[in-house]
């Protein structure tokens, strides 16, 4: 306890009083700042084993982005230009128009009978890339709706064999070529069974199940779909349901019939008669 004293006396009192640093440690083993308050605003620290009351560090403030403090209009945004800040116009990108890609077979003519492709062909400097050339039509592309038969030559040679009987032979004026191709299918010459009816599929005519007739569903009101409130009406307007009050007829009031006498004054030996619905004073016999 004396040590703790002479230690305050010490410090505030200004005593020229300074132990040696091995006796100062032996009379406080642990932190010397435990016992020591500074004033608002100060901090102990020890410093060649003796506390001392030092200013407390300043928190460094966060740097904010001088956009932070400015609000730019519609279309524009901040940006920091000489740490200033600056509303700039948003540009927005054009979008691209991509440019058409021309087909090289577009500007080239063939003879019937054959079309354009793109091909590999020998070439002054090779390697080149692939010409618009003219190729033999393939068989399929011959007939006019359908596939031929590939294997089937129906022309005038004298290897010609017949086309089966669901196809034709479809002949080339200049005999270029000579393909069997399918025949075009009609219900003209089938007759179904009752409560069946033809149909061409997959180039085939055969009777089908008819179908049944659709019953037309009812066409509801606008109003069927409304629930309005008490005291109020559904009604249509522009094919749309809207909920409007209900105007309730007030009660006619008829106004009493008076008769025309109850207001007229008579003189004495006069009385009063309805006239032509007038009140007139009349000399009583």
């Amino acid at each position: 306890m004396k040590s703790v004293v002479v230690f305050l006396i010490a410090v505030f009192v200004g005593v020229n009083f300074r132990p040696a640093d091995s006796a100062w440690v032996h009379h406080f083993p642990r932190n010397p700042c435990r016992y020591v308050r500074c004033a608002p605003g100060l901090t102990c620290q020890v410093r060649n084993n003796r506390p001392i009351c030092v200013p407390k560090p300043s928190t460094p403030r966060p740097t904010l982005s001088p956009c932070a403090y400015v609000l730019c209009g519609p279309g524009t945004t901040c940006q920091v230009k000489d740490n200033r800040a600056v509303c700039t116009f948003v540009l927005k990108p054009r979008p691209s128009t991509p440019r058409p890609t021309l087909n090289p077979c577009s500007n080239k003519k063939c003879n019937p009978g054959f079309k354009c492709a793109m091909k590999v062909v020998p070439c002054a400097s090779p390697p080149c890339g692939p010409q618009p050339v003219c190729v033999k039509e393939a068989p399929s592309s011959l007939c006019p709706s359908g596939q031929a038969l590939p294997t089937i030559n129906c022309g005038r040679s004298p290897s010609r064999q017949a086309c089966p009987s669901s196809h034709f032979c479809h002949i080339d004026p200049l005999d270029r070529f000579a393909v069997c191709c399918p025949r075009k299918v009609t219900c003209a010459y089938v007759r179904c069974a009752p409560g069946l009816t033809c149909q061409v599929r997959n180039n085939r005519a055969s009777c089908v199940p008819k179908p049944k007739p659709s019953t037309p569903r009812p066409t509801l009101s606008p109003c069927a779909y409304l629930l309005c409130g008490p005291g109020m009406t559904c009604q249509v307007k522009d094919n749309r349901a809207v909920c409007t009050f209900l105007l309730e007829p007030r009660p006619s009031t008829r106004r009493p019939t008076l008769n025309p006498c109850s207001y007229k004054l008579c003189v004495n030996g006069l009385t009063c008669r309805v006239e032509n619905g007038q009140g007139r004073c009349v000399f009583v016999p």
